[in-house]
């Protein structure tokens, strides 16, 4: 998508395709919106890419900054509040912010200086914060042990969070109950650890 209207289709018990519930109308006759065919989301756009989880929904946007729809019973719209809703919500209040990833209750992004912010639920540590205090904006990701703060890329999984670094070596943080960090199996970590370096 470059500047495009997004298009969203699925389950929306939550509102997380951005189509008001309970009815969508843009067909005859509306029809209850527990499902969503395909259909244009007016509302979120222009965007540049999507990320969705289960229940919740972020977008770059092509000013800048990162939407979300959806759930948000952890703040992982990033708007400030903990109120579900089908009408996009500005992450931190307009930040510029790039490459949102959005994992089961928390997301990510990369701020114009490249350095890492997330919000959302923290039980696993995985805002990367360095405690496991869940936030409804956006918060920096702690430097890595080694000093390393600015990113190329990020993405979420489930309940972690991994980045390349400027240095393009690669450091993960939150739950590592399957090995998910790339440091064996072990703890999770509350701050950015370096993933070991294939060989």
């Amino acid at each position: 998508m470059n500047g495009q209207q997004a298009v969203c289709w699925g389950a929306n018990q939550l509102g997380q395709t951005g189509v008001v519930p309970p009815w969508v109308c843009g067909r005859s006759p509306c029809t209850l919106a527990l499902n969503v065919p395909p259909v244009i989301v007016s509302q979120l756009g222009p965007a540049v890419r999507v990320s969705a989880q289960d229940s919740f929904t972020c977008a770059d946007m092509a000013d800048g900054t990162v939407q979300c729809v959806g759930a948000n019973s952890s703040g992982q719209l990033g708007s400030g509040t903990l109120i579900p809703t089908p009408m996009p919500q500005s992450v931190g209040n307009g930040m510029q912010l790039r490459g949102v990833t959005t994992g089961t209750a928390h997301a990510c992004a990369l701020s114009a200086s490249s350095d890492a912010f997330c919000w959302g639920t923290n039980d696993r540590a995985q805002l990367g914060t360095g405690n496991s205090a869940s936030s409804s904006v956006p918060v920096a990701v702690s430097a890595a042990s080694d000093g390393t703060h600015t990113y190329r890329a990020i993405a979420a999984g489930s309940d972690h969070t991994c980045a390349i670094g400027t240095n393009n070596h690669i450091y993960c943080w939150g739950d590592n109950a399957w090995g998910q960090l790339g440091t064996h199996f072990g703890p999770g970590q509350l701050t950015p650890g370096q993933a070991i370096d294939p060989s």
